[in-house]
């Protein structure tokens, strides 16, 4: 019993005393040193206030224990100075929690190196505050020494929204390999200042998800030369939504860094986001890796602004692949300098679409090798004023060949040449024998009257093999040919022949125009005899009129050509087509006084009268004389014996 007793007094003792000791020893913190302060226990840590923390000599800092700092609670935390937190080891600043983490002031953490920052635990930075992340000094090195695990970790949420505390000095510093911590929803909350001055390297360090945080405003502040960092798979992840439409950022000078064989990551969504003037500086070894998709999003205005050395890079399939609908109307953009610098292998895949959308203004930009490649499918769309603008450049005219251009509309042609005939142009073009076999109608368009007066006769005009050619004669020249020039003409040649060419054939010419060209259906001048001058009517000869009487509609005549026929004519007309006439003669009455509206006197002695006409006399107006019988003077007769009657009645 006695051993029981003294052993239960040496242990309550031994109790008392330890207890009796750290009452009478409390922990006086502003006298620590390195070595008290790492012998510390867990528990008076724990209990350990934030003017203790902050009365501790900051040369004994350096003592801290990692598991000290982890039981740190985070109100002590609050207490770290400067000068302190810069003396505590590396490793033990792994043990920082979030919430000890949150309540170290951002000048505190300024104080911090790099080596320091890079033992922090990352789940610590879940603690991260923005507030924080905004007082860390420029000097500072602590941003140098994030990692990317703990940038991964910055709560970017309410109410933390650390992400926006970042500073562009600070983002500077941040090695470029740990870019690749950055998630999209951080990046999303940058300032747009904060990007400025990031390097090319850490840019294409970002990861694809990250870059899909970027906005506009971010695109808009990166340094120029940084563009040179997006990769292929970093640009066909921007987002181009709402609210980032990220590639509306994108500036001339940004644009012209990228590195050539990214371009091909470009999408359409996002080409069709470029401002009107982000392609200005662009280099032809870029725009030739444009996907087809992508320069489809191009529009009009970021065609013509685009620079005119780039477009050299135009491919065949880049040109077939620009978007010429609404409301692209990219073609409309093209300049003639531009114009001037595509390739002629790719100008073969430029559509009639585009060809339609150039400005005449445009089409000067065309040297004849590129002209020369155009498909006639696409020129079948030329227009009037387009075609001027060929003329104009020079020897486009004798490079494009028959088959290119026989297509162009008629309407269109019609209308270049009437620019000759009303004094717009000059032609300057004179036709050599040789080329009749060649001739195009363009080259016959733009040639002197006198030159195709000299050159062309019946055996010249038979043996051009080209209908499409006589599209390109014009009135004046007609005017000047002989009057058997069209002797030898067959129908098709005929029917190729164009409004103004031939409304100049003139009185002596066609009567040497086969009788075919009026007589067969659907062809020749079955549609256009109405075109005919009234005044080359007379030269018509009898089987001609025949054969129009028979074969073209009477309401293809003019009244003023009907009425321009000869006597002889008027006569062949009736005894062949007397129901054709009289159709005729009741839609064109011959000009001259009308019929007066007064009573007239019956006339019905003089109509038997006039049924006893000789036979042999005409009926024909153009040669009946006035009727001077008796009948027609017995009413002034007795109104002239009336009077005398009154007058002997006065005497």
């Amino acid at each position: 019993m006695l051993l029981k007793w003294l052993i239960s007094l040496i242990i309550s003792l031994v109790t008392n005393c330890i207890t009796c000791n750290f009452v009478l020893t409390a922990v006086n913190w502003s006298t620590l040193t390195s070595q008290e302060l790492s012998l510390i226990s867990i528990s008076d840590i724990q209990q350990a206030t934030a003017l203790n923390i902050a009365s501790i000599p900051a040369g004994s800092c350096t003592g801290f224990q990692t598991n000290q700092i982890a039981a740190l609670t985070s109100t002590a935390c609050s207490g770290f100075t400067d000068t302190c937190i810069t003396n505590v080891p590396p490793l033990s600043l792994s043990g920082i929690s979030p919430d000890c983490f949150l309540r170290i002031s951002g000048s505190v953490l300024s104080a911090m190196n790099n080596t320091q920052v890079k033992e922090i635990n990352p789940n610590a930075f879940v603690g991260l505050s923005r507030t924080q992340l905004q007082q860390i000094s420029e000097s500072s090195s602590f941003c140098a020494g994030l990692n990317s695990s703990q940038i991964a970790n910055l709560n970017y949420n309410t109410p933390i929204f650390a992400c926006t505390g970042f500073t562009s000095k600070c983002l500077a510093k941040i090695h470029y390999e740990e870019f690749k911590g950055f998630v999209s929803g951080c990046i999303t909350q940058l300032t747009s200042t904060a990007v400025s001055l990031i390097s090319p390297n850490q840019l294409s360090y970002l990861s694809v998800e990250a870059v899909s945080g970027l906005k506009n405003t971010h695109i808009e502040s990166l340094n120029s030369l940084t563009c040179s960092g997006f990769t292929k798979g970093q640009l066909s992840n921007l987002n181009f939504n709402s609210p980032n439409f990220a590639c509306t950022g994108f500036s001339p000078e940004c644009l012209s860094n990228v590195p050539n064989t990214t371009f091909n990551s470009f999408l359409f969504e996002c080409t069709n986001q470029f401002s009107s003037d982000a392609l200005t500086k662009l280099a032809a070894n870029q725009l030739q890796h444009f996907t087809t998709s992508a320069i489809s999003g191009l529009t009009f205005n970021h065609i013509t602004n685009l620079n005119e050395s780039a477009c050299a890079g135009f491919t065949d399939s880049l040109i077939a692949s620009i978007n010429n609908n609404s409301p692209n109307f990219a073609c409309r953009g093209f300049k003639s300098g531009c114009i001037r610098n595509i390739p002629a292998t790719s100008l073969k895949a430029l559509s009639p679409e585009c060809l339609k959308l150039i400005e005449p203004k445009s089409i000067s930009g065309f040297t004849s090798s590129q002209v020369t490649s155009l498909s006639s499918s696409t020129l079948s769309v030329v227009t009037t004023d387009q075609l001027v603008a060929f003329y104009n450049i020079g020897d486009v005219v004798d490079n494009l060949s028959l088959t290119q251009i026989e297509n162009v509309d008629s309407n269109q042609i019609l209308n270049f040449k009437r620019k000759f005939e009303n004094g717009i142009l000059n032609p300057t073009r004179n036709i050599a024998l040789g080329e009749i076999a060649t001739l195009t109608w363009f080259q016959l368009a733009v040639s002197k009257s006198s030159s195709v007066a000299t050159t062309f006769n019946s055996s010249v005009m038979a043996n051009i093999p080209n209908l499409k050619t006589f599209q390109g004669l014009r009135f004046d020249q007609v005017s000047s040919l002989a009057s058997n020039v069209f002797s030898n003409i067959n129908v098709n040649q005929t029917h190729n022949l164009l409004s103004d060419a031939i409304s100049s054939i003139s009185l002596s010419q066609i009567s040497h125009i086969p009788i075919d060209a009026f007589s067969t259906f659907n062809m020749a001048f079955f549609n256009t005899f109405n075109l005919i001058d009234p005044k080359a009517i007379p030269g018509i000869t009898k089987p001609q009129l025949i054969a129009i009487i028979n074969n073209i509609p009477s309401l293809q005549w003019k009244c003023t050509q009907f009425n321009n026929l000869t006597v002889d004519q008027t006569e062949w007309f009736k005894s062949e087509g007397s129901t054709v006439f009289s159709t005729l003669r009741q839609k064109c009455p011959l000009p001259g006084p009308q019929p007066s509206t007064s009573i007239q006197p019956n006339t019905s002695k003089v109509q038997r009268s006039s049924s006893m006409t000789p036979k042999g006399s005409s009926n024909n107006p153009r040669t009946s004389k006035p009727n001077t019988s008796l009948g027609n003077s017995i009413v002034p007769l007795k109104l002239s014996l009336l009077l005398l009657s009154i007058l002997i009645l006065f005497i």
